[in-house]
């Protein structure tokens, strides 16, 4: 992923100091998902349509939702193929 592209998403969800990761996530096209089932924390996962896919564990605490989220986030944006 171009990285003038990568600066342009998060410029554009920033207010201040506040970043709003869940703005990032639906420009980049990724979907986030909370289950109630989930055995791990969270995971990462291309479906039938190649659409990217976090799930995140319903029982993690906000902050690690977020954390998770970023970094699955980051993973992707590093390594788009890969995911």
């Amino acid at each position: 992923m171009e990285t003038i592209l990568v600066k342009h998403i998060i410029k554009e969800n920033t207010i201040a100091d506040s970043i709003n990761i869940m703005g990032i996530a639906k420009r980049l096209s990724i979907e986030i998902n909370i289950e109630s089932d989930l055995n791990d924390l969270g995971k990462v996962y291309l479906d039938k349509n190649e659409q990217v896919i976090i799930s995140l564990n319903d029982q993690c605490d906000k902050k690690t939702k977020y954390t998770l989220m970023v970094i699955a986030m980051a993973d992707y944006i590093l390594t788009p193929t890969n995911s």
